[in-house]
């Protein structure tokens, strides 16, 4: 069965689609790019090529996040009994919003 492209992005790590990475590690690799990529002692070609790589890390995160965020149920309500009552997040309608604050 192949996997949808929303799967591989999924499960698919940001430097080779045949190794899946953790939304940790990932993002613990986006961190260490960022400081280094601040530090300004890359040369322009290690520059470009840690900021794709920078770049693929923070598409899995967002897909990582994305993925979880559509398995989180809600509290909804609570029975009498205490029960909670829950809704899952599918169930409701989101407005997707980007780092930079527009939808």
């Amino acid at each position: 069965m192949k996997k949808s492209t929303e799967d591989r992005k999924a499960t698919a790590s940001p430097k080779d689609e045949s190794s899946p990475v953790s939304f940790e590690q990932s993002l613990e690799s986006l961190e260490g790019i960022v400081r280094e990529l601040e530090r300004g002692q890359l040369s322009l070609e290690d520059s470009l090529k840690q900021f794709a790589q920078a770049t693929n890390h923070l598409r899995f995160c967002y897909s990582a996040l994305e993925n979880a965020q559509r398995r989180v149920a809600l509290l909804k309500d609570v029975k009498s009994d205490g029960e909670p009552v829950l809704q899952d997040v599918e169930d409701l309608r989101f407005v997707k919003t980007y780092p930079n604050g527009t939808s």
